[in-house]
């Protein structure tokens, strides 16, 4: 699929492409996206994004 190693933005951008979304995660805080994927929370309209 890739002709070179793809970086952790292509990996999530492919993914997201095909219809991936992230799952939340429920904190005393609310809903929110664990890890790389939070880069693009607000993006994909699946809850607020916490980078951790």
């Amino acid at each position: 699929m890739w002709d070179h190693e793809p970086t952790p933005d292509e990996l999530l951008d492919a993914r997201l492409a095909d219809g991936w979304t992230p799952t939340p995660t429920s904190t005393v805080h609310g809903q929110i996206i664990d890890g790389f994927a939070a880069t693009r929370a607000a993006q994909t309209g699946s809850g607020e994004g916490s980078l951790r």
